[in-house]
């Protein structure tokens, strides 16, 4: 697939109630979606702060805390944070994320009026100590399961990211069986021809 030349619909929560049936219909055939805006001025500032302490913790070092996550670092080899779980257990104002009124409607329109978020968490990439995540594929609908809406996530992102620091997707990898994406997820390398 030639992702440079595809037309990517870019969602705007500060423009919108929530996504429109063409950037949901986009979402489903592709397994993504942008959204701008979602989180601007003080209530952005709060949760990057927010943040920011949970990291300063977890760079300090924490032991006997299975929330907190470490990863071999590429340049030094040592142990770095890469991931805080369950963070709207540890940060008040990070509750407010779960009740997000354009998140909520818009995952509605994809998933009905009855979902359950079940996981929270903060993944980063350390500024110049980042940890390599290989190419995987994160929960899909179980086999036998007669519900096929979708099940994903919902990221905020908190900071500019470049091409080294940013997440990539390869669009509508999400319909593929478990044998194409074990299967792609096993090949050597970072290849981002298709992503």
């Amino acid at each position: 697939m030639n992702t440079s030349n595809m037309e990517m619909p870019i969602a705007d929560a500060q423009l919108q109630d929530s996504i429109n049936e063409e950037q949901a219909k986009f979402f489903l055939d592709n397994g993504f979606l942008v959204i701008r805006h979602v989180l601007v001025n003080e209530e952005l500032r709060i949760v990057q702060f927010e943040m920011a302490k949970l990291y300063d913790k977890g760079v300090a070092g924490v032991s006997g805390d299975p929330d907190y996550m470490y990863g071999t670092g590429v340049k030094s080899g040592q142990p770095i944070l890469k991931r805080v779980e369950y963070v709207i257990d540890k940060s008040d104002p990070m509750k407010a994320l779960l009740g997000h009124p354009f998140i909520l409607r818009s995952v509605e329109k994809l998933q009905g009026p009855n979902f359950i978020p079940t996981w929270d968490s903060m993944v980063l990439k350390a500024p110049d100590e980042g940890v390599i995540v290989p190419w995987h594929r994160d929960a899909a609908v179980p086999d036998g399961c007669e519900d096929k809406r979708p099940i994903f996530n919902v990221d905020f992102y908190l900071d500019e990211a470049d091409l080294q620091t940013c997440l990539w997707v390869i669009p509508g990898s999400s319909s593929w069986s478990p044998e194409a994406s074990d299967e792609r997820c096993r090949r050597p390398g970072f290849s981002t021809e298709d992503a």
